[in-house]
């Protein structure tokens, strides 16, 4: 997907909001526009651009996305301005709604769950690799967690995995949902349970007790009187639900970088058990997210393919010999996983 530009005149105005990879500004009186740090890779606002778009095409509550620009070393995203405050400011200041918003948080999540997300990378085969990789578990833990992921029923659901309550805007005309940098396509259950990890945090008496005045676990309340809402309105079953969060948990409060031996392992057991193009992908998709080092991954590419399919080895060793010679050349990694898919 190539970007544009921004039109002549017209710059990033004041700022609204500031994260860890982006920053949004004003574009106007009508439009905002999302910029991303030059680290980002391409592929992850690619994906949030997709995600988003799918999400409005199927009309859920969600910014419409007008355009993919280039600014700077950087990209943005030029979007619909939503007026409205982060859903957790909204609670703060009128703790007495919680139970119309929470009831309206769990509809806009269903709406989420009803789209179709075919052309967005697995999410079960994502989660999975980010609990595998995760820095302070042993490695039989790492590899059960794993496991107990990609058990999960197949799915191309829209799972948005970031679903909270600062991801979501209370406007006057209903609740808005943001930041689609992690969506994928998968079974709503991960979702849920993603969910349900975020909003394991304190929030205030006044709003506590408009739900349930005698909860006796304060820090998890939130996540208890979100998922007894998500049961009433569907038929996911909370067990199963509660049983993936210490997975999910691995996956995002992972501190990781994809060592060489592991990612010579889950290779190796994907050309086994997936075949080579799947592997392939794995690696490629590896690289373009900087999941590890570009030359460690690079070689264990060329090593894995050697016997099995000698010509794609060679593309990996060309790609580390250009890096090599080359480095910091974008023209070295970015060839091997210009065709990488999801």
């Amino acid at each position: 997907m190539s970007a544009g530009h921004l039109p002549r005149g017209m710059t990033p105005g004041r700022l609204l909001g500031v994260g860890k990879t982006s920053e949004v500004r004003e574009l106007g009186r009508d439009a905002v526009i999302k910029l991303f740090v030059s680290t980002v890779p391409p592929r992850v606002v690619e994906r949030e651009h997709c995600a988003a778009t799918l999400a409005f095409a199927q009309g859920v509550a969600t910014p419409e996305v007008l355009d993919l620009v280039r600014v700077g070393e950087g990209l943005g995203l030029v979007m619909r301005r939503v007026r409205g405050r982060p859903l957790d400011s909204a609670l703060i200041r009128e703790p007495w709604r919680i139970r119309e918003l929470l009831d309206a948080f769990v509809r806009l999540q269903r709406a989420i769950h009803s789209c179709d997300a075919s052309p967005l990378e697995c999410a079960r085969h994502r989660i999975a690799l980010e609990a595998r990789c995760c820095g302070g578990l042993p490695q039989h833990r790492r590899i059960a967690l794993a496991d107990q992921i990609q058990q999960l029923e197949p799915s191309s659901r829209l799972c948005h995995l970031d679903f909270h309550f600062h991801n979501v805007l209370s406007a006057r005309d209903g609740l808005w949902v943001i930041d689609w940098g992690r969506a994928l396509a998968g079974p709503p259950s991960l979702d849920v349970a993603v969910t349900a990890l975020k909003l394991r945090r304190p929030i205030s008496r006044r709003a506590r007790d408009r739900l349930h005045p005698k909860e006796p676990r304060p820090q998890r309340f939130l996540e208890r009187a979100y998922l007894r809402k998500y049961r009433r309105q569907t038929t996911i079953d909370v067990a199963k639900v509660q049983a993936l969060e210490e997975a999910v948990e691995a996956a995002l409060h992972r501190r990781w970088a994809l060592h060489k031996d592991e990612a010579i392992r889950i290779a190796s057991d994907i050309v086994e058990t997936s075949g080579i193009a799947s592997a392939d992908r794995f690696l490629r998709n590896a690289i373009a997210d900087g999941l590890g080092d570009e030359q460690a991954l690079l070689g264990v590419g060329q090593r894995v393919f050697r016997r099995v399919d000698p010509a794609l080895s060679k593309d990996y060793a060309s790609a580390r010999e250009m890096l090599l010679t080359s480095p910091g050349s974008p023209a070295s990694g970015s060839n091997l996983t210009s065709s990488a898919g999801g």
